[in-house]
Formats: structure tokens, C-alpha cells, sequence
């Protein structure tokens, strides 16, 4: 198929998350639950209405791990007399482990923040089935009253367990104001979108999934079986510096100074700083990333400095990074939200599909093809020069 067809056939939609109170914003963790059987639960929420987590429980007298991401589309802030805060929000997840490919869940969720107990109670109203990714959810209703008497929007809504959490991370004060930012920067274009990992110099590193925004902040999950061990694990983190160096062979090299903080294996308001250089390879559509890495988590006030210019340079030492070491060298593909491989600051507002493994043949073979139709378009408008 010719250039600008194919283009136009992998057009991917944009996410329609929005940004949320800063009371949303951190790590929560499941405290207790009317449903018995759900042992634990971890969420990172993100500004930006993104968010991810992990939990496990027992039904039916299985044991069942879980993954999961997600959105909020909608919310809406109280907040009494008492410093009590009541947030509505309209979202959805996608379970990795239950979940068909490119279904979600919707959900109304009413959260009480009760500022004496410091505890939240969760509500929420949550649609038995998945839908498709394109599903248009309606309004949620202001209270969770209101929605008990229905959602008309939301077939075979049901109402889920009711739960309290509480925040062990990224804790901000509770009350409605917008969250007030972090030091993230904005990364290049190239840097933007969701990365699966495909291979790694580590053989028990089992599966990687991240998604990079414009505004710097990211966060995924993955696992691996180390020392015989089976463990999942979810991140979330910051790029504060990048340099982005575009070759004449079309490669693309980008270092990014990033730190993150890993859910299952940090303490509470620690990171571990990095220095990650990325190669993007124009003609094998691979991207190669090599890092180096302190060899301990820091506290979050950790004020990193810069990183070397090239993974050479770092491979000599990094001054300010203690018992700085180099990770495994790994192999990533972008597989949604995928920008022009560049050095552009600013992500295109329709990013186009990944390139399927099969594509630089058939774009070798869709070339004579092309020359071809083109050729008889050119042929049939001097024929009929005279219509137009």
C-alpha cells in the first residue's frame, strides 16, 4: 500500500484523560474491603488522570494475581465545612490478566476523604462487562445516592465492594486544589508513547510495559523470575533532563536523566536516579536503550546532576551518581501513541500506528507499485486535462 494511504489507515485516537485534584495524586493502598476475598491492592495516580496498579485475591479458592490501567475521563470536588472532601470520578481500566485486548471497564467512583479518621471510603458503581475502547461513556451522576438509582448509560451497572484505602506515597493535602506540579521537563516527540520490551541481556527479565507522556511523567509495569521466583512489579517516574541527536542514516539518539520509583521494591519517598541512552534504529525499527544506575534508591529530595552527553562517557563514571552501575542492555518496541522517529519537541496530535515486523519488506515491494499508479494517474489527467 503507497505511503500515504497507510498513513492515513493507522491514524490511533487520542486519550481523552483529564487532569485530576491534587487529593487524587499519589499511591494508595487497599485497607479493608466487604468482599473477603480480595487481599491486597496498589495504585499510582498520576495529575494527568492516568493510572496503574496491581492486587491479588482468593475466589473460588484460587489465588489470583492482577495488572491494571487506566483513566479518569471526569471528576468533580467538595469539600465541607468539617475539611471532610467527597471526589467524584468517571473512569476506566483495562486488567491485563482478565480483560479481552482493547476492552475496558467503566466506572463511577465516589471517594469520602474524612479528614479525623485519614482514612477513604470507596464507592463505587462499576458496569458488569467490559466494553470496547471506543465506548463513549455518559456523565457520571454527582453522588453516589444519584447513582444508586441508576446510570442510564451504563448497561448492567452493578455496584462493586465497598473499600477504604489509605496513601503511602506521593500523599497530598486533602482538600480540592489542583496539584501543584513536579520537576518533570517535556521529552521529545520520539520519546512519547506506550513501549514493550522485546528482548534483554537479563534472561529473567520476563515482560516490560511503559507509557511516556509529553509532560515528562511515565509509569508501567512488568515481571520476571529471579532467583526462581515469579514477581510483578509497578513503577511510576520523571524524565528532568533529555538531549535528543538526529543522524543523516535517519538514527535517532536520545539520553534522558530520569528517576522512578518501583511500588513492590522502593521504600515509601524513595527513587533510584538514572541515566538511559536510547538508540533508535531508522532501519531495523528497534530501539536500544543501555543505562546506568545508582545501585540504591534515594531519598525523593535527591537533587541528581546532569547526565554524561553519550553512554561512553557515563561508562567512565558519573560523578554525582553513588555506586553508579550499568543495567542490563535491552530492546523496545513502540507499540501505541507512537510519534515520528526525530528530534520534534512536540508530539503529534495523531500519532500513527507501530510498523508491524513485516513492514520494511512490504514497503521495499509497495514501491514499484506505487511508481506505477502513479504513473497512470499522471497519464489519465493529461487525458482529461480538459475536465478539470
Amino acid at each position: 500500500m503507497c505511503s500515504f494511504t497507510r498513513l492515513a489507515l493507522l491514524i490511533s485516537l487520542i486519550p481523552g484523560a483529564v487532569t485530576v485534584p491534587a487529593i487524587e495524586v499519589g499511591t494508595f493502598e487497599l485497607t479493608s474491603s466487604s468482599d473477603p476475598d480480595w487481599t491486597y491492592d496498589r495504585y499510582t495516580q498520576l495529575e494527568n488522570g492516568n493510572f496503574s496498579g496491581w492486587g491479588n485475591g482468593t475466589w473460588s479458592g484460587i489465588t489470583s494475581n492482577y495488572t491494571y490501567w487506566g483513566e479518569a475521563t471526569e471528576y468533580s470536588c467538595l469539600q465541607y465545612g468539617n475539611e471532610d472532601v467527597v471526589v467524584m470520578v468517571n473512569y476506566w481500566f483495562h486488567d491485563d490478566m482478565n480483560h479481552a485486548p482493547d476492552t475496558k471497564v467503566v466506572t463511577c467512583s465516589y471517594r469520602n476523604y474524612s479528614a479525623q479518621a485519614r482514612t477513604i471510603t470507596v464507592k463505587q458503581f462499576r458496569a458488569a462487562e467490559a466494553v470496547s475502547m471506543d465506548f463513549s461513556a455518559g456523565s457520571c451522576p454527582e453522588s453516589a445516592e444519584e447513582a444508586a438509582s441508576g446510570i442510564s448509560w451504563m448497561t448492567d451497572g452493578s455496584t462493586a465492594a465497598e473499600n477504604t484505602w489509605e496513601c503511602v506515597d506521593g500523599c497530598q493535602p486533602w482538600n480540592c486544589a489542583d496539584y501543584a506540579g513536579t520537576g518533570a521537563v517535556t521529552v521529545p516527540a520520539i520519546e512519547v508513547g506506550t513501549f514493550e520490551l522485546t528482548s534483554s541481556s537479563d534472561p529473567d527479565w520476563t515482560y516490560d510495559r511503559y507509557t511516556q507522556l509529553e509532560n515528562g511523567n511515565f509509569s508501567g509495569w512488568g515481571n520476571g523470575t529471579w532467583s526462581g521466583i515469579t514477581s510483578n512489579y509497578t513503577y511510576w517516574g520523571e524524565a528532568t533532563e533529555y538531549s535528543c541527536l538526529q543522524h543523516g542514516n535517519e538514527d535517532v539518539v536520545v539520553m534522558v536523566n530520569y528517576w522512578f520509583h518501583d511500588d513492590m521494591n522502593h521504600a515509601p519517598d524513595t527513587k533510584v536516579v538514572t541515566c538511559s541512552y536510547r538508540n533508535y534504529s531508522a532501519q531495523a525499527r528497534t530501539i536500544t536503550v543501555k543505562q546506568f544506575r545508582a545501585a540504591e534508591a534515594v531519598s525523593m529530595d535527591f537533587s541528581a546532576g546532569s547526565c554524561p552527553e553519550s553512554a561512553e562517557e557515563a561508562a567512565s563514571g558519573i560523578s554525582w551518581m553513588t555506586d553508579g552501575s550499568t543495567a542490563a542492555e535491552n530492546t523496545w518496541e513502540c507499540v501505541d501513541g507512537c510519534q515520528p522517529w526525530d528530534c520534534a519537541e512536540t508530539a503529534s496530535a495523531s500519532p500513527i500506528s507501530p510498523p508491524s515486523p513485516d513492514d520494511n519488506a512490504a514497503r521495499e515491494m509497495a514501491v514499484p507499485g506505487c511508481i506505477l499508479l502513479a504513473s497512470l494517474l499522471f497519464a489519465w489527467l493529461e487525458i482529461n486535462r480538459s475536465v478539470f
